[in-house]
């Protein structure tokens, strides 16, 4: 309750009135960044903690949970809480992070989740971890991105996996023509078509969100139609072996392009930079 008082003077006599203040907490949200480790291995679990508007929260704490099950918790500092956490001896597959803010002051609770991807060390080698981060364009963390990964995780070989994506994919989007960038792997996902960059990303966004290690190639390519233009792709690494995939035509498969022939010398890309 407000109460304003005034004292008066010779002249006017005094008065006061009452009002409320009401505080209205602050939502917040939470993203995690997903986490792909062998049994053993010590990582380091993390949340990212803003308001709606994208404004670092700065207080509270977070429990993390791994398929409901909490492990531990860390506290709220310009954004971000942590928590440093030993693989156990787990089977091999993916599981649930739950990241839970329960408020502080004004800033009201709230969640997010992503996934933890226990896999055989052989199976990523050392130095590939690069290529399952998220990079400009390459929105791994986005929820969005984070959710349409997570409708794979039943496929329990990493090849069926990474064909069930790039099908997928290739289903819900169509090629439109431009330059460069224009839209990034969320942008793309949210339109449904894209240039052969866009589709790169999002293609390169979904498969590291799903464990898989992804990279762009560009060169000059020679295509069926006869055109030749620079044009860029993707690879994907799954069992010792990098696939070409191509999500700009119909035609195309996992492992197989065929609306080009033919290309220059290629260029590898973990982060795009154009």
């Amino acid at each position: 309750t407000i109460t304003v008082v005034y004292g008066g003077n010779s002249q006017y006599l005094s008065s006061q009135s009452t009002g409320k203040l009401t505080l209205k907490n602050t939502p917040t949200k939470v993203q995690v960044s997903p986490i792909t480790a062998d049994r053993g291995d010590k990582v380091t679990i993390q949340a990212t903690v803003t308001t709606q508007n994208g404004v670092k929260v700065t207080s509270g704490k977070v429990a993390f949970k791994i398929n409901g099950k909490t492990i531990g918790y860390g506290t709220v500092a310009n954004g971000v809480a942590k928590l440093s956490y030993t693989i156990p001896n787990w089977t091999y597959k993916t599981y649930t992070i739950t990241a839970v803010y329960g408020g502080y002051n004004q800033y009201k609770s709230s969640e997010g989740t992503s996934t933890l991807k226990v896999v055989k060390k052989s199976d990523i080698p050392a130095g590939f971890e690069a290529y399952l981060k998220a990079t400009k364009n390459c929105e791994v963390t986005n929820s969005k991105i984070k959710n349409l990964a997570a409708k794979f995780n039943s496929y329990t070989s990493t090849l069926t996996k990474a064909k069930a994506i790039f099908n997928q994919l290739n289903k819900i989007t169509s090629y439109s023509g431009y330059y460069n960038t224009r839209y990034g792997a969320v942008g793309t996902l949210n339109r449904g078509y894209g240039n052969c960059v866009d589709m790169a990303h999002l293609l390169n966004a979904v498969a590291r969100a799903s464990g898989i290690p992804a990279r762009y190639c560009h060169a000059t390519c020679y295509f069926r139609s006869g055109l030749v233009t620079g044009h860029v792709w993707s690879e994907l690494y799954v069992d010792g072996k990098w696939y070409k995939c191509d999500l700009t035509s119909n035609s195309n498969s996992f492992g197989s392009i065929v609306n080009w022939n033919s290309c220059g010398s290629i260029t590898r890309y973990i982060s795009l930079p154009f």
